[in-house]
C-alpha cells in the first residue's frame, strides 16, 4: 500500500479519526458516517471494499496483521472490531449495533498479575453472507461459516456450521436458515 485510499463515489461524513493513515485502503461507493475511527499500528492494514457502509460510533482498531473486509459490508452503530494478527470478513456481511469483535485476549493461567501476562491472539474469519446481532461478541479463534446468523446477545466462542442459526451465550445452534423463519 502507498497511503491512504479513498474509492470512487465514497462519502465520509465528519469525525473520521484515522492513524495508520499509510496502511488503509477504501474502496468505491463506500459511506462512512460520523464519528469512526479506523487505527493501525505495528505495520497493520485495513482494507474495506466496495459497497461498504459504516455507521456513527464504530471503532476499528488493529496492531499487527491484516483486517480485509469484503464488498456490500455494513457495520451498525457503535460496534468495534480490534485485531492482531489477520481477521477476515466476507462480502455481504452485515453487523447489527454494538457487536463486539475481538481477535486477542490475555492469558490468566498462572496467579502472577494477570496485566503483566501475555497476551494471546486467534484468527477470525467471518464467511460470506453472514448477519450477526445486535449485542453480539465473537471471540478470538472463531469461523463464522457462510449464511450464518448469530442472534443478539449471543456469545461465539466456537465455530458456526453452514446456514446455522445460533444464539445464546456461550452460542449454539438453535436451527438453520432453511428449516425456518422467525424472527431471533
Amino acid at each position: 500500500m502507498q497511503g491512504l485510499v479513498i474509492g470512487k463515489r465514497s462519502l465520509i461524513e465528519g469525525g473520521l479519526y484515522i492513524r495508520g493513515i499509510k496502511n488503509i485502503h477504501i474502496g468505491d461507493n463506500a459511506y462512512i458516517s460520523y464519528d469512526v475511527s479506523l487505527k493501525v499500528s505495528k505495520g497493520g492494514k485495513i482494507i474495506i471494499g466496495n459497497n461498504c457502509l459504516i455507521r456513527d460510533g464504530v471503532r476499528i482498531q488493529g496492531g499487527a496483521g491484516t483486517l480485509n473486509i469484503g464488498d456490500y459490508f455494513s457495520i451498525n452503530h457503535n460496534s468495534s472490531i480490534t485485531f492482531n494478527g489477520d481477521l477476515e470478513i466476507g462480502n455481504y456481511v452485515m453487523i447489527g449495533p454494538g457487536v463486539t469483535i475481538t481477535s486477542g485476549g490475555h492469558s490468566f493461567n498462572n496467579r502472577e498479575i494477570m496485566r503483566f501476562q501475555e497476551d494471546t491472539y486467534g484468527k477470525i474469519v467471518i464467511e460470506d453472507d453472514v448477519w450477526i446481532g445486535a449485542n453480539a461478541i465473537i471471540l478470538p479463534g472463531v469461523k463464522v461459516s457462510r449464511g450464518t446468523v448469530v442472534g443478539a446477545g449471543a456469545v461465539v466462542t466456537k465455530d458456526t456450521e453452514l446456514y446455522s442459526i445460533v444464539a445464546g451465550n456461550p452460542a449454539k445452534v438453535i436451527g438453520y436458515r432453511d428449516e425456518t423463519e422467525q424472527c431471533i
